[in-house]
């Protein structure tokens, strides 16, 4: 029993390590033309249906392999892995609707258009891909450009909330607390900088 436990582990561990080495080969392919034909076509689906969210991709599956290696069959889908699928859904809905004004026709295109024209787009490394066209475009449709940007941001921050397991009054308070910071630094810079003037008169005079 306890050899097929050591065997089952040692299948999690073969199972992330190879994760790794994908996500690897995935930035290899995206920042590089030394990943092969393979990695060029990998390359192209990544933004096409990603756009910019292709960079952030292999992270997630280095997350996941890393996840494999330490927590072995203890691993389980938990909210923050729902988070990290939010944030990165919120972030390219983002990207696509900002990317909108350039990929707008004179015809308002259709659904199918869309996509299209976000793959496109997103083999040029712009926009959100077609992902993020299928989720923007339906999201303008119902609450124009500005409401679907606003309501995105929200579910980006709380992605981020989910992920940290923090709460949102803590965030206002670590930015309350280092504007404080910011500005007791720079009335003390001030005060010193005020102080020195008048000893630099005195020696002039002198």
């Amino acid at each position: 029993m306890p050899r097929k436990k050591k065997q089952y582990e040692i299948g999690f561990d073969i199972f992330g390590i190879l994760l790794i080495v994908l996500s690897i080969y995935l930035y290899i392919s995206l920042f590089s033309d030394s990943s092969g034909f393979i990695g060029s076509g990998i390359k192209s689906v990544l933004l096409g249906i990603l756009g910019l969210g292709a960079y952030v991709f292999p992270v997630l599956i280095v997350i996941l392999g890393i996840a494999l290696i330490y927590m072995k069959s203890d691993m389980k889908l938990n909210h923050r892995y729902y988070s990290f699928i939010l944030f990165t859904v919120a972030m390219l809905t983002i990207l696509y609707i900002v990317d909108m004004n350039s990929i707008d026709q004179a015809v308002e295109p259709t659904f199918t258009d869309a996509i299209v024209l976000a793959y496109d787009h997103g083999l040029s490394g712009l926009g959100g891909g077609a992902l993020g066209a299928i989720v923007g475009f339906v999201e303008v449709m119902l609450f124009e450009k500005i409401g679907s940007i606003v309501i995105n941001i929200g579910l980006f921050l709380i992605a981020v909330l989910i992920f940290t397991e923090t709460s949102f009054k803590t965030v206002l308070d670590t930015i309350k607390l280092a504007f404080m910071n910011a500005y007791s630094s720079l009335v003390s810079l001030l005060k010193q900088n005020n102080k020195q003037k008048p000893r630099k008169e005195k020696v002039k005079k002198e």
